[in-house]
């Protein structure tokens, strides 16, 4: 019990000397999140994620090459955009056309991060709403997925030939 009480004073003390209690040394509501937390880093090297993170924080200033690199040739970079726009909310208002022609791209992921962008960027991308629409229609009218498929259904005792025929009775 003494041993208990000696270290719990000890950390104590180290807190205190250090600085450490149940407040924040500093005010983390402040800070803005990196463009990749809450999204999947389905794609793209670690330099391409990090780009995409400076980008989406240099705000409205980016906006113009973000929107050039919208329409390049390879789809990593057009996703990677796509992130840093939606990371930017409302600033990236400029690129709602950009990103109205990017819900067309070829690459699913692309049409999927352009989306998002323009829900973040919020009332500025109202022209948006038709093709949004669109878009959740066309996902609406696939088929549902199957339930139950990867589970088989149980087999009934009396036709598992590796249950004793005495307890299958």
């Amino acid at each position: 019990m003494r041993r208990i009480a000696f270290c719990m004073a000890g950390l104590f003390a180290v807190s205190v000397a250090t600085g450490c209690s149940n407040e924040p040394s500093m005010e983390t509501m402040k800070l803005t999140p990196p463009v990749n937390v809450g999204m999947q880093p389905t794609t793209g090297e670690p330099a391409q994620l990090a780009a995409a993170d400076a980008l989406g924080r240099i705000g409205q200033p980016a906006v113009p090459a973000l929107m050039e690199a919208l329409i390049d040739g390879n789809p990593v970079v057009r996703f990677q955009a796509a992130r840093a726009l939606t990371y930017m909310g409302a600033q990236a208002s400029s690129a709602v056309p950009a990103l109205m022609r990017a819900l067309g791209d070829q690459d699913e992921s692309v049409r999927q991060q352009s989306a998002l962008a323009l829900g973040q960027i919020g009332p500025s991308a109202a022209p948006a709403v038709p093709q949004l629409l669109q878009m959740l229609k066309m996902a609406s009218s696939l088929p549902p997925p199957a339930t139950g498929t990867l589970v088989p259904p149980p087999v009934p005792p009396t036709t598992n030939p590796g249950i004793n025929p005495t307890l299958q009775k």
